[in-house]
């Protein structure tokens, strides 16, 4: 049995008419995580995806998401084959 898409199923439990989704480079700009953090809540993504991440610094991110309202917090370390 397959799963259905990600975004589909996103799309259905959302009930909303429009999906937003934002992609961001965290570089290595990572001391202005909290100002990166806060442009971020200001546009209220329904998805955010982020490129740059590193396992160093994944608990700080992690932490700070959450403290900023997104709720469910994905990594691809946790979830890829080792």
């Amino acid at each position: 049995m397959s799963r259905p898409p990600l975004l589909a199923l996103l799309w259905t439990r959302c009930n909303v008419a429009t999906l937003r989704l934002i992609t961001w480079n965290l570089n290595a700009r990572f001391r202005q995580l909290p100002d990166q953090l806060a442009a971020l809540t200001a546009r209220s993504p329904d998805i955010l995806a982020l490129q740059e991440v590193t396992r160093g610094r994944l608990a700080t991110l992690r932490a700070g998401l959450l403290a900023v309202g997104f709720g469910h917090v994905v990594d691809s370390f946790s979830v890829a084959p080792a």
